[in-house]
Formats: C-alpha cells, structure tokens, sequence
C-alpha cells in the first residue's frame, strides 16, 4: 500500500516570512500538529510542529511578530509518495521523527505522522484486541463525555487483561490554578503532547494538550498571563477510562476519538495512571491466546504490518513456520531471533524468501 491511502492531504501550508502567531492560529484551526514550510515556487524548505512553537517560542516568552523560519527544522526528513507504508515506518524509527511531509518533486502532497501509523495498526488488528465488553459507556450530552463506569466481572470466567495492566503509573499532572507557563514548562520537561487537569480533590476535570496551548495564544497576549490558567486552557470533561476497561475498548476509543494517551481514573475520578496506544497495542501481543496471534503483533512491533502481507505464520505445539516473501532490507536471521523471543515459541523455521535489495532510505 503507497502513502497516498493513509496521508492526509492536500497538506496546509506556511511560508518562512509568515509570523509566528499567524502560524500557530492556521495549526489551531486546521487540527494539525505540523506545517510544511515552503518557497514561493512550492518546494518544500522545511517544517515547523507544535513542539516548535510551544518549545521555542512560548515558553521562551519569543516576539510574537517572529517568523517562521526563526524556529524551523530545516531540512525536512521526507518521503516521497510513491513509497510503500513500510518504508515511511522503519524511516520513523530510524530518525525519530514523529511526522514527515510526504513529496512529490520536491513539493509537499501530504503529511503522514506516526500517530497515523499507529491508528491503522490498532484498527487492523481490533479484533485480536478482542471483542468489545461494554466497558467503555459514554453519553455525549450536554454536559459531554461522561467516563466511563467499571465494568462487571464474571469471577468465574476467565481472566481477561484490563488497562490496570499495562498502564504507565506515572502520575504527571497539573492542578487547575497551574499557569500558562507552567504547564508549558511541565509539557516540555515530560516530553508529552498533553497532561491531565486536577481538581482540588485530585479528581481528573481535564486535558490540556499543545493544540490547546496554541489556540490560547491569542488570548494570552490579550490579558494578564496570570490569569490564563490550566481551567481556562484545558479541554473538558476528560476522556478517561478505568484501570478494569478492556484493552480492547480503551483501543475503539483511542481509535474513535483520535487521542494518542487517556488518563486512567479510579470510581472517584482521581487520577491514577495513563494508558498511550502503544500501550495498547502490546498488551494485544502478551494476552493473545493464540501463538501465531503473538508472534504477528512482534513483528508489528518491528515493521508495520503491510510488510508482512505477503507473509503467512502458522505455529504449532510450539513450532512457528513463516512462510511467503520477507520484506525488504529485512533478513530470516532478523526475524527468526525476533520470533524466539516471544513466549511460547520452541522453533522456529523460516522458509518465506527474500524481496529483494534493500531499499535506500531517505529522499532526494
């Protein structure tokens, strides 16, 4: 599959002499996390993101009348459209980008985020996640999303895995008076796109994200920055879950609502831990009853799954055969050490051939 099926285009633009400000309200009010930075004759000179201006520009207090190019990654790491998706991912790995303009004739078509990447694994794979259990009851009324309450448990059923499980317990939040700054510094100390909002109580009221930083800059301008506190930037209510939801619900919502992490809260709503896609995603791998099942979600975690398309994988009583055509720049010694190190796997023989010379990462 080429990234035309999973970018998002036709991408938004900036130019390098637009100011800052300018820049950060176009984000806002296109919901997107990058800007591709581009001349006049439309060839790509570089990007700017929501780290950028949230890092280098509002939290260091800049001239809001700066332009663009002051705080832009220049170059770009780019792929070109005519690439497959399992190119696009081993790129994100291997230079840690997070999103990358997709080009054609050195013009941006589109953008493509890891973030993408991971919303297709987790929709492809759901129904390995299980089927849905009904944990996950929201209303959206008036009032918003209501979280959602715990689920029932059939004690003399089989154990099943639960958020609780693979959760971070990390708690990395900010009380609703924290301010404009200090969430700002908080962000970027974590390294995290968003934070939760506590009440006094400790309980979760809302999220306040780097999207939601940016769309308040405007106002923060306008008035005492004092006043702008995390009450009045933050999204709410939360989208929250409970340490019981199935993974499986928790990964629908992920999907649904396209959030990257979601608090996990206790029956009084207070904090107590966070569950990312990631997370996810790898508890589909540990409780996967079936081996062949928890084999397919180890290679997810090397390469994307439409390299492994024209791959087939059978185990039984321990022994895994792979069979089909390995993707490229990916050896059978590679994958069958990869195979071994998954639970309950004995042997492992690979018979699926090679596709051929690596591919050359990179653009030109």
């Amino acid at each position: 599959m080429t990234l035309t099926a999973v970018m998002s285009a036709p991408p938004v633009t900036v130019a390098p002499d637009v100011p800052l400000s300018e820049a950060a309200r176009l984000m806002a009010e296109a919901d997107v996390g990058c800007l591709p930075v581009v001349a006049a004759d439309g060839s790509l000179l570089g990007v700017v993101t929501d780290r950028d201006l949230t890092v280098r520009w509002l939290a260091s207090g800049a001239d809001p009348s700066a332009e663009v190019a002051a705080v832009m990654s220049a170059p770009a790491v780019t792929v070109r459209a005519d690439h497959t998706v399992d190119h696009a991912y081993r790129l994100f790995r291997r230079t840690g980008v997070r999103r990358l303009p997709v080009v054609r004739g050195g013009r941006p078509v589109g953008m493509l985020s890891v973030d993408d990447l991971l919303i297709d694994a987790l929709r492809r794979f759901a129904d390995l996640l299980g089927p849905v259990s009904g944990s996950i009851l929201h209303d959206d009324t008036e009032q918003g999303f209501r979280s959602p309450g715990p689920r029932t448990v059939d004690t003399n059923g089989p154990e099943s895995p639960v958020v609780g499980d693979v959760m971070s317990r990390a708690l990395v939040a900010v009380g609703a008076d924290a301010s404009f700054q200090e969430v700002t510094d908080l962000l970027q100390h974590w390294r995290t796109g968003s934070v939760p909002v506590l009440s006094g109580d400790g309980r979760v009221v809302g999220v306040v994200s780097e999207a939601d930083l940016l769309r308040a800059q405007d106002e923060r301008a306008a008035e005492d920055p004092a006043r702008l506190t995390a009450r009045r930037l933050m999204t709410a209510p939360a989208v929250t879950v409970h340490p019981d939801t199935a993974p499986s619900d928790a990964a629908r919502l992920i999907v649904d609502r396209g959030l990257r992490r979601l608090p996990v809260i206790d029956t009084e709503d207070r904090l107590v831990g966070s569950v990312h896609r990631g997370d996810l995603l790898a508890a589909a791998g540990r409780h996967a009853t079936d081996l062949a099942d928890r084999v397919r979600f180890a290679l997810l975690a090397a390469v994307h799954p439409d390299a492994f398309s024209q791959l087939s994988v059978r185990a039984d009583d321990g022994l895994v055969v792979l069979d089909g055509r390995l993707p490229r720049g990916i050896g059978a010694d590679e994958v069958a050490h990869l195979i071994r190190s998954v639970p309950g796997v004995r042997e492992v023989d690979v018979t699926a051939r090679p596709s051929g010379p690596a591919e050359v990462h990179g653009d030109s």
